[in-house]
């Protein structure tokens, strides 16, 4: 599955919040994480480390646009 189609699926997933302040997008962000299992959340965080692995490796090799 390549970048756009990732995009894509993350689009369809997204949960959003308009923090009042700084406090409220914590307390928001707490009970986002605390709802999900465990498994979700080890899940999230190796989607990100794959994001990341990717986007160095893409500067690294000069192959980014815009990062």
């Amino acid at each position: 599955m390549g970048l756009k189609e990732r995009s894509e699926k993350r689009k369809k997933n997204i949960v959003w919040h308009i923090a009042k302040d700084f406090n409220d997008a914590k307390k928001w962000d707490l009970k986002f994480w605390l709802s999900k299992t465990p498994q979700m959340r080890i899940y999230a965080l190796e989607c990100l480390r794959k994001e990341l692995k990717t986007i160095l490796h893409a500067k690294k090799n000069r192959c980014h646009r815009g990062l």
